[in-house]
Parts: C-alpha cells; sequence; structure tokens
C-alpha cells in the first residue's frame, strides 16, 4: 500500500493541538524536526501539490493549513524555530510578519529558539 508513491511506512501522524493529518514524514521524535520526505524545492523547502487548492504549496505551510491554521502569504510566514526547512512539526513552526522573519533571518540561528 502507497501514499502518493510512498510507502505507508513512511507516513506520520502529525497531532497539533487536537487535530491529526498523515503526511509523508521522516521522525525519530515528536519533539525532534520533523522531516518532509515528498518532493522539495530548490531552497530546501518541502514541497505538496494541493488537489484541494490546485497549486503548489512548501510542505510546512500546507501542514498547517490543513491543522486548521493560515497559509503563508505575502505578510505573513510561518518561520521555522528549528531552522531545518524541510522540518513540518507545528510546534517548530511560528506565524509570524514577513518582515519579523526577515529580521530573525538576518540576526541569525540564535534569536530562533524553540521551547524546551
Amino acid at each position: 500500500m502507497n501514499f502518493d508513491g510512498l510507502p505507508i511506512s513512511s507516513l506520520y501522524v502529525v497531532t497539533y493541538k487536537g487535530s491529526e493529518i498523515w503526511v509523508p514524514l521522516d521522525v525519530s521524535s515528536p519533539k525532534q524536526c520533523i522531516i518532509w520526505t515528498g518532493s522539495w524545492m530548490k531552497k530546501g523547502y518541502g514541497q505538496v501539490y494541493s488537489s484541494l487548492l490546485k497549486r503548489n504549496y512548501c510542505a510546512h505551510a500546507y501542514v498547517m493549513f490543513l491543522l486548521g491554521h493560515p497559509l503563508s502569504n505575502y505578510e505573513y510566514n510561518w518561520d521555522h524555530l528549528c531552522w531545518e526547512y524541510s522540518c513540518v512539526n507545528p510546534w517548530h513552526l511560528e506565524y509570524v510578519s514577513s518582515a519579523e522573519n526577515a529580521r530573525r533571518a538576518r540576526l541569525g540561528r540564535g534569536h530562533r529558539t524553540l521551547a524546551a
């Protein structure tokens, strides 16, 4: 059995604030990054085609959309607090303004932190 060409063993249930979805991931612990194992964009972001919305999306943004949160847009983005662009762990993402996301990127790794 497979899901979009991936074996079921490579799927993972993401549970976030009471919602669950199955996504193609590689994870050894829920506190660690959940690495997208589907297709990729040039900059290292996971990529997914939404048959619902008829276009490609960054996997992390689409996972958050499926969990009931807004998609990224020109004003707001999902910031990877873990700095791993292929991560789709909802607990590693924060919805911030594009300006704040750019500011954090300029400041470097020490200015984004995951909750303990």
